[in-house]
Order: C-alpha cells, then structure tokens, then sequence
C-alpha cells in the first residue's frame, strides 16, 4: 500500500475507521452491559464487542505505525495484534452460535444454565487466541516447524466458521419445526435478529480492516 502518494486520503480513511471502531463498540458495550441482566448471553456479545474495540485501539494503530516506519518489529507487533483480536472475535462468534442452538434446542435446560458456564465461554475464545498468537511468536523464532504451523494456520481459524454454520443451521431447522413453541420461537427470532446486527458491525468494523491489511 503506497502512503507516500495518498498521505491525505489515508490519513483520513484510517482516521474515520479508527473513530468508528471505537465509538461503534464502546456504545455496543454500554447498551448491553446495561441489559445484561435480562439476558445471560449478552455478556457474550459484550465480550466480542470488546475483542472488536481492540482493533480499533491498538491493531489498527500498530499497522499504520508498521507501515509508516517501515520497520519489521512493528509489523510484527501490527501482525500479533491483528490475529488475537480476530481470533477472538471470530471464536466468540462461534460461541453464541452455540449458545443460540442450545437455547433453541434445548430450552429447559439452557434455562438452568449458570454464570460460570458463561464465564468460561467468554474466557475460551480469549485463550485460544493467545495461544494461537503465542504460536505466531514460537513460528517467528523458528522454534516450531512449517507443517505444523500450518495445521495450526487451518484448523484454528477454519474450526469457528464451520461451527458458526452448523449451529446455525440447526437453529434454521428447529426454527421450521412445526412443533415449536411458538412464543419461544419469537423470542429467540427477536435475540437472533440482534445476533446479526452485531455480527454485521463486527464485520463492518473489522473486515475493511482486514482487506487494507492485505493490500
């Protein structure tokens, strides 16, 4: 990507993005934080906003820096940034995929659900990633091979899209189920439009992102 010909042009688009990142998701994680109360799995959404304002805080700015000064040590810092916070983002995504097809599928049960469960499927996706990008770092110093770098580089990002969809689709079929709870079905119907209204600004604020990166 050539800076020096459209300093201004990218001066402000990363600027924009920056600002709409943050103030995007900074007002996400105030609305349900407010509501989380009412509904469990909002502490989920919380926690992927989260993932998501971290881009605009730090891997944005850590990749215009990197581009800026053309250095190798903040390409890597820009690159490191980058990955946790997708990784996360991406497995919280997969998450409340599940957590929706478990409150679908089995409703009675999801019911009796407690906080430590929810706690332990915010903290997952945030493991993983540090663990993926401590991969990244191992790789980097040639402490661990190319192959297995590689499954690595398939597997971790490759298992949350695949479980996004089947646990979708799932929902799709009990939802055309003509046995349903119908007032159930509402409910979850209103819960999964929210769903993909945040799902669409996390991809908003993160996929242009992404797409510059490449460039």
């Amino acid at each position: 990507m050539d800076f020096n010909s459209w300093n201004i042009f990218w001066g402000v688009w990363f600027g924009v993005l920056v600002n709409l990142i943050t103030v995007g998701n900074i007002l996400t994680i105030w609305i349900f934080f407010k509501q989380r109360r009412q509904k469990r799995s909002y502490s989920l959404l919380i926690s992927l906003a989260v993932a998501d304002l971290l881009v605009g805080i730090f891997a944005v700015p850590f990749y215009i820096k990197a581009v800026v000064s053309q250095g190798y040590t903040w390409y890597v810092i820009s690159m490191l940034a980058d990955v946790s916070t997708g990784i996360t983002s991406i497995y919280t995504l997969a998450v409340i995929s599940l957590e929706r097809m478990f409150a679908v599928g089995w409703p009675l049960r999801h019911r009796t659900v407690n906080y430590r469960v929810y706690g332990c499927a915010i903290s997952t996706p945030w493991i993983i990633a540090a663990i993926f990008t401590t991969l990244i770092v191992l790789r980097i110093f040639n402490i661990i091979g190319k192959e297995y770098f590689f499954y690595c580089l398939v597997l971790i990002p490759g298992i949350p899209l695949i479980t996004i969809c089947v646990a979708n689709f799932f929902v799709w079929k009990k939802q055309k189920s003509p046995f349903r709870d119908q007032n159930h079905i509402k409910r979850e119907v209103k819960l999964a439009k929210t769903l993909a209204l945040l799902t669409g600004i996390s991809l908003f604020t993160w996929l242009p992102f992404q797409i510059a990166n490449i460039l």
